[in-house]
């Protein structure tokens, strides 16, 4: 794996508690006025921080000094009254490792596996890091019930982590209701969700995923 270079737009992010489970609002902005301006690597505006230049400089994102992100994922806390939220995964979600160059598999999370969903962690669970690859993020697995915290980073395939957002909604019966509160369908509310460090981190000049045009 390779470093790139990597490259804002506007938009906001916060939390909705939905159903008993609170997930991230992605509210994107974009221009109402014909304009042809998206999400791209040609509008992609770095700024140098450590976090841009370890995405510059490293070969691959286990070098990489995670804390560097804090400053651009500073999420609000969980409200007090609110409690800790597991879903049961729809399937198993399998987490890999790079073994000198090589992604292999970890361990899997089996299907009905209750996890955490609330409140969001950055770097956890569906909140990951984009990393040099188009079909890969990067970040520590879903915390389980009853089980100590995996604080250790490993590679899951997006389209995995995407399938189990869209499942959730789908099988829970929730998708009427998320379309409701968020204006957006369970499949593609998924694809921005699981992407929604690779906005961050565009709008706050730090990297231009290799995903960024699944947000237009």
């Amino acid at each position: 794996m390779n470093a790139r270079k990597g490259h804002i737009l506007i938009g906001s992010a916060g939390i909705l508690l939905l159903a008993g489970i609170a997930v991230l609002t992605i509210k994107l902005v974009f221009p109402s006025n014909g304009s042809d301006l998206k999400y791209s690597e040609e509008n992609f505006i770095l700024k140098d921080s450590l976090a841009s230049r370890q995405y510059l400089e490293c070969d691959s994102m286990d070098e990489m000094d995670k804390s560097a992100f804090d400053q651009f994922l500073a999420y609000p806390e969980a409200p007090v009254e609110y409690e800790l939220s597991y879903v049961a995964l729809p399937r198993n979600l399998t987490y890999y490792v790079n073994d000198k160059g090589t992604l292999t598999e970890a361990f899997t999370l089996k299907k009905g596996t209750m996890v955490r969903a609330y409140p969001l962690e950055k770097g956890r669970g569906c909140q990951l890091f984009p990393t040099f690859e188009k079909e890969w993020c990067y970040g520590k697995p879903f915390l389980v019930e009853g089980e100590e915290q995996d604080e250790g980073y490993y590679y899951v395939r997006i389209k995995d982590l995407e399938k189990e957002i869209f499942l959730y909604f789908k099988e829970s019966g929730k998708t009427a209701q998320l379309k409701k509160e968020t204006g957006y369908s369970a499949r593609k509310y998924a694809r921005l969700l699981v992407r929604a460090v690779d906005r961050i981190f565009y709008e706050r000049g730090v990297y231009c995923s290799r995903n960024i045009k699944e947000l237009n």
